[in-house]
C-alpha cells in the first residue's frame, strides 16, 4: 500500500510542476508580450524604410535584422511549440540573408519583411486570445 501511495505522491508531484511551470509561462507571456510586439513592429517599420533606399541601405539593414532576431530569440521561449516553429523560422531566413557579404534580392527581404508582419499579426491574436483565458 505504501508503495501504490508514494506511486500516486510522485504523479501528483510532477503533475503540480507541469501546471506551476505552465502558469508561470502565461504570465511571463502576457507581461512581456505587447513590449515584444512593439519592438517588432518597431523593427518591421525601419526595414520597409530602409527597403526603400535598398541596395545602399543594405549595411544599416543587417544591423537592423541583428536587432531583430535578438527581439525573437526573447519571443521564441515564452510562446507554445506552434509558435517556436514560426519563429525560428523567420530566424532562419533572417540568418542566411544576413550571413552574406553582398546585398541579397530585394525579394528575399520583402519576404523576411511578410514574415515578421504574419507573426506581428499572430502576437496581435494571442494577446487577445490571452485576456480570454480563464485566470487571465
Amino acid at each position: 500500500m505504501a508503495g501504490l501511495s508514494s506511486i500516486a505522491g510522485l504523479i501528483v508531484s510532477v503533475w503540480v510542476l507541469l501546471r506551476v511551470g505552465r502558469i508561470s509561462r502565461n504570465y511571463l507571456l502576457q507581461a512581456r508580450l505587447p513590449d515584444l510586439r512593439k519592438k517588432l513592429r518597431a523593427h518591421r517599420s525601419k526595414l520597409s524604410t530602409l527597403l526603400g533606399d535598398y541596395p545602399d541601405s543594405w549595411g544599416e539593414m543587417q544591423v537592423e535584422l541583428q536587432m531583430c532576431d535578438a527581439t525573437l530569440r526573447s519571443l521564441a521561449p515564452k510562446v507554445d511549440r506552434a509558435g517556436r516553429v514560426r519563429v525560428r523560422t523567420v530566424e532562419a531566413e533572417m540568418a542566411r540573408v544576413c550571413g552574406t557579404a553582398v546585398a541579397p534580392p530585394r525579394e528575399r527581404l520583402r519576404e523576411i519583411y511578410s514574415s515578421l508582419a504574419g507573426l506581428e499579426q499572430e502576437m496581435d491574436n494571442l494577446i487577445k486570445d490571452i485576456r480570454w483565458r480563464p485566470g487571465a
